[in-house]
């Protein structure tokens, strides 16, 4: 009995966090130059996740409200409940950029229009140098 418990305890976390994004592309090309938290909510965040109804004020999945800027920047960096979605300076391990990078359809975000790899490099650049306001 003894070698199933310490089996159990071996997987007990194994499934209930995503892993970290393996080979993460730093190196890429973003959609735009200014990564800016003003430009990459404007340009990225706003337009793609917000407005498409998923992270709106009105349907709120998740609880995850994107809009307006500065209660976004907070519900993702520092929401006053429940973990961060966004780590400052490590883009492969936080949940906004392995959800966004997925490549299972289950967990892809947004859901039904993934974004173009210019805009998830956008993401990826801003969370690595320490997703500033």
């Amino acid at each position: 009995m003894r070698s199933w418990g310490v089996l159990a305890l071996l997987f007990a976390g194994i499934g209930c966090d995503p892993p970290c994004v393996q080979d993460l592309d730093l190196d890429c090309a973003p959609l735009y130059s200014d990564l800016s938290w003003d430009t990459v909510h404007a340009s990225t965040i706003e337009t793609s996740c917000a407005s498409a109804g998923c992270h709106s004020a009105d349907d709120a999945a998740g609880d995850l409200v994107l809009t307006p800027a500065q209660t976004a920047w907070v519900a993702l960096v520092e929401p006053a409940t429940g973990a961060a979605r966004v780590l400052p300076g490590d883009a492969a391990c936080s949940p906004m950029i392995i959800r966004t990078e997925s490549e299972a359809a289950a967990s892809l975000m947004p859901p039904g229009a993934p974004l173009g790899e210019a805009e998830r490099c956008v993401l990826r650049l801003w969370v690595q140098q320490g997703a500033s306001r």
